[in-house]
């Protein structure tokens, strides 16, 4: 008897081999296995489940928590997202602004505007100024030059 694979989709996400040797031997992996054998943190994971992103399975009737484990096609379709998702915004190129206006309002550049003077009164300062040192100072004043 011979055993058909089925061909790959148009666009699969290859799997690790890491995890493609962990399938060979089991049908699932739980969920601090799989964030070892794919380099992300076990909070990332959780996010992705919350989001829907990543489809996980739950193992046992724990009753302070069930596991939860993930089977290769669950795997293979988050990989498969996450190649197909939009890059990340914080490094996606960016369109220039569109800068035209429709409104009638008047532009007035900051330098230009008319008496800007400043809101301001200068009051004297409080503390004592410091004496000026006399003309008669012990410094000498430089030789006059010599015609």
């Amino acid at each position: 008897m011979t055993r058909s694979v089925p061909a790959p989709g148009p666009a699969t996400a290859p799997l690790p081999e890491a995890l493609a040797a962990h399938f060979a031997r089991q049908a699932t992996i739980g969920m601090p296995q799989l964030a070892r054998l794919l380099p992300m943190d076990d909070e990332t994971l959780r996010r992705h489940i919350a989001d829907g992103r990543l489809a996980c399975r739950f193992k046992g009737f724990g009753r302070v928590r069930r596991r939860r484990v993930f089977t290769q096609s669950d795997i293979l379709q988050f990989l498969q997202a996450l190649e197909d998702a939009a890059p990340c915004p914080s490094i996606a190129t960016r369109d220039r602004p569109i800068t035209g206006t429709i409104s009638k309002s008047a532009v007035i550049v900051f330098p230009a505007r008319p008496n800007c003077g400043m809101n301001v009164t200068r009051r004297p300062s409080k503390k004592r100024a410091k004496p000026r040192p006399d003309a008669s100072s012990s410094r000498s004043a430089p030789p006059a030059p010599s015609r």
